[in-house]
C-alpha cells in the first residue's frame, strides 16, 4: 500500500495491486485514493470472460454481501472461495482470486479510512509499549484476517500481508499467478522508497524491471497482465527520470549522473545486454553521458507507452 509519488500517475502503477501490491512508502491516504481505480481494473479485465460460469456468479454475489468494515469478511471470503472452487480448473480459480483480491483491497481501503477518522493516537500508543487491551484485540483480529496494523515514520495504517494471501491460495491458483504473488510479496517486504528516497539498490531496481519484462513475455494471457505492465512502466519511468530525492543528476547545473543511476545503467547494460529495456536505455544513457538534451527522447518513450509523463 505504500507509495510516495506524483499520485495522478506514479502511485497508480506502483501500488496497483501494489496496495500495490508493492510497499514503497508511507503515504497511505493517497494510496487509498488509487486503490479505487485498481479495483475497477481487476474486475473489468479478468472477470468478464468467466461471468457466465455459475460458480463465478455465486462467488461474486457472496462477496457483495460481505461487510467491508469488518476484517472478518476476509476469512469469510476465503472460506467461501475454498468451498466453491476446490477442485476447479486453475483458470477459473485465477479469475475467482482476482475477485477475492478486489474485495480484500476494498476492505483494506475501508478500514484505513475508518482508521483515519479514529481519534485514537495509535502512533503514541503503539510506540509506548503499553498497548491497551482494545487495541491489542484489534491488532489480533486484523492479523487473523491477513492484515497488519503498521506503525512507521509516525504513521499508522493497515496493510495486507502478502505472504498470508499467497499461502492461502497457492494450491488453488496457476503457477504464473503463484510466481506473480511471490514477486509482489518480495517487493512488499523489500520496499521501494522511504521518506521520498529509493531505498533498494540500483541493481535491485533493474532486476525488478527485467523480472516484469520476462514475465510479461512468458505470460501474454496472464489474468493480471495490466498490473505487470503498470509496475514495469512505473519502475522504468523512475529509472530514466529519478524518483523524489533520488535524483538523476548530482546537480542540474553539472548534469553529472548520480551514483545511483550511473550504477543502474551500467548494471543493466552489462547483465541484460539483450533485453528490451537495455535497447531503450542505451541511447538515453549515451545522451546523458554526453550531456545532451533528452526531452525529445523521453517524449518518444511516453508516446510509445513505455514511461509515464511525470510533468
Amino acid at each position: 500500500m505504500n507509495y510516495l509519488v506524483n499520485y495522478s500517475i506514479k502511485s497508480k502503477a506502483l501500488i496497483l495491486v501494489i496496495s500495490a501490491f508493492v510497499a514503497l512508502s508511507c503515504n497511505k491516504s493517497k494510496t487509498a485514493e488509487n486503490k479505487t481505480e485498481v479495483k475497477e481494473n481487476y474486475f473489468n479485465d479478468t472477470i468478464l470472460a468467466s461471468q457466465e460460469n455459475p460458480k463465478i456468479v455465486e462467488y461474486r454475489e457472496f462477496l457483495s454481501t460481505l461487510d467491508s468494515v469488518d476484517a472478518n469478511s476476509v476469512t469469510a471470503a476465503i472460506d467461501m472461495y475454498k468451498e466453491i472452487f476446490s477442485g476447479q480448473s486453475k483458470g477459473l480459480c485465477d479469475s475467482a482470486f482476482v475477485m477475492f483480491q478486489n474485495k480484500l483491497d476494498t476492505i483494506e481501503l475501508t478500514l484505513n479510512n475508518q482508521l483515519t477518522n479514529d481519534t485514537t493516537d495509535y502512533a503514541a500508543v503503539l510506540s509506548s509499549g503499553n498497548i491497551p487491551v482494545k487495541i491489542k484485540e484489534f491488532k489480533a483480529a486484523l492479523q487473523k484476517n491477513g492484515l497488519n496494523l503498521v506503525h512507521a515514520d509516525d504513521l499508522v495504517y493497515i496493510e495486507q500481508q502478502r505472504k498470508f494471501v499467497l499461502n492461502v491460495f497457492s494450491e488453488f491458483i496457476s503457477e504464473s499467478l503463484n510466481q506473480y504473488l511471490t514477486e509482489i510479496d518480495t517487493e512488499s517486504r523489500e520496499g521501494f522508497s522511504k521518506e521520498n528516497k529509493i531505498v533498494i539498490s540500483p541493481q535491485k531496481m533493474v532486476d525488478r524491471i527485467i523480472w516484469y519484462e520476462n514475465f510479461i513475455k512468458a505470460n501474454p494471457n496472464f489474468v493480471l497482465l495490466d498490473n505487470c505492465k503498470n509496475y514495469k512502466k512505473a519502475y522504468f519511468t523512475y529509472l530514466l527520470e529519478g524518483y523524489g530525492d533520488t535524483k538523476l543528476f548530482v546537480s542540474e547545473e553539472s548534469k553529472d549522473l548520480s551514483v545511483f543511476f550511473a550504477s543502474a545503467y551500467k548494471y543493466l547494460l552489462k547483465k541484460y545486454p539483450d533485453s528490451e529495456s537495455t535497447e531503450l536505455v542505451k541511447p538515453y544513457y549515451d545522451a546523458l553521458l554526453q550531456k545532451q538534451p533528452t526531452s525529445d527522447m523521453l517524449k518518444k518513450y511516453y508516446i510509445k507507452g513505455v514511461i509515464y509523463n511525470l510533468n
